[in-house]
């Protein structure tokens, strides 16, 4: 009597496990997210802020240049303190010469800034 029982359940169990891997499937197959991310992260001076065309130009410690894009979906932090990002500010916050550091993603032809945090202690003289 325990055996048939067992053995019930052992084909639930199989069954269960059959409708899952093919649920899983029919999940992956209609996702509409990216299966590879590209983001990158970097950092350095603002060398030229284009706010109408939403661009910046980041230069290195190594003199380097990084042209980057940003849109409606870049959110822009001031760090201050031990928190990860900061506080919130606008793109029409920042200014040339302050450090800052960017994770970006190349889309098309552009590489778009997902966040860009201003740090502190390297900020401009005012």
């Amino acid at each position: 009597m325990k055996m048939r029982s067992l053995t019930g359940n052992l084909g639930i169990v199989v069954v269960g496990a059959v409708a899952l891997s093919s649920s899983s499937n029919l999940w992956a197959g209609s996702c509409s997210c990216k299966s590879k991310t590209t983001m990158m992260r970097d950092q350095g001076t603002i060398e030229s802020l284009e706010t109408k065309s939403e661009a910046l130009i980041l230069k290195d410690r190594n003199q380097a240049t990084l042209d980057l894009r940003y849109d409606h979906h870049t959110r822009f932090f001031e760090r201050n303190g031990y928190l990860e990002r900061g506080k919130p500010i606008t793109s029409t916050d920042l200014k040339p010469g302050e450090w800052v550091r960017v994770t970006y993603d190349k889309e098309g032809g552009n590489l778009v800034a997902k966040t860009v945090i201003v740090m502190p202690n390297h900020k401009t003289a005012s």
